[in-house]
């Protein structure tokens, strides 16, 4: 094997800089991956090596309007279908957990890893239950200015599992406001 031929030889000789700083980025990601710390959220070795849990039960959030749900089309495609649904679910997941966002909890422990006290935070990463409870009539709002029917608005959560021979079963509905 002809060493003179490789990337890193190449880059020795042409820019010391560049082989510098791809060199400490290369130890950072070794160091990173061997202490299992993730050093930032944007580059992270693991992202997609663990799979995928497999859950119980999954939650479908529709929107519904004079008891017919609205239509939504393929959401990828339209972001305001997009706000939408997502609005709908994380209102939901709000409401069910006492206004406390789920997810802080990671964000706290890394805060505690990193030596901050994330306590002061808290009362300003969390939604008030005013801004949380005023969702409805946002929603409202945001339908109205779509041009579509914002009479009986109501937003219902499907829980459904799949059965041992693969098909789909209800588990629970409930319907909000």
């Amino acid at each position: 094997m002809d060493l003179r031929r490789t990337f890193f030889y190449e880059l020795y000789h042409s820019n010391r800089r560049l082989l510098l700083l791809i060199m400490i980025f290369l130890g950072w990601a070794a160091f990173s991956a061997w202490t299992k710390f993730e050093l930032t959220p944007v580059y992270n070795w693991n992202m997609f090596a663990v799979p995928a849990k497999e859950h119980s039960s999954y939650d479908v959030v529709t929107v519904e309007a004079n008891g017919k749900a609205l239509e939504t089309g393929q959401s990828w495609h339209y972001f305001s279908d997009m706000v939408l649904t997502h609005t709908a679910a994380e209102y939901l997941v709000l409401k069910d957990s006492n206004y406390r966002i789920p997810e802080y909890r990671s964000v706290k422990a890394a805060g505690r890893k990193l030596g901050l006290d994330m306590n002061r935070f808290e009362e300003k990463i969390h939604p008030g239950s005013a801004d949380i409870d005023s969702y409805p009539d946002w929603i409202r709002r945001y339908l109205a200015a779509r041009g579509q029917n914002t009479a009986g608005i109501r937003l219902r959560q499907y829980s459904v599992c799949y059965t041992d021979s693969g098909t789909l079963q209800l588990r629970t509905t409930k319907t909000w406001y």
